[in-house]
């Protein structure tokens, strides 16, 4: 079932990570990005 909404984790520069909702209406692929626990953004 697709859902009607997602979760996705809007990133700024300089700014804290800030959780959103979009509505599920993209198409084609999407890419998700993995952080090791190193990682430092400055």
């Amino acid at each position: 079932m697709k859902e009607k909404e997602i979760k996705v984790l809007k990133v700024k520069p300089h700014e804290h990570p800030e959780v959103c909702m979009l509505k599920n209406t993209l198409e084609g692929y999407i890419d998700i990005v993995g952080l090791d626990d190193n990682y430092a953004s400055y």
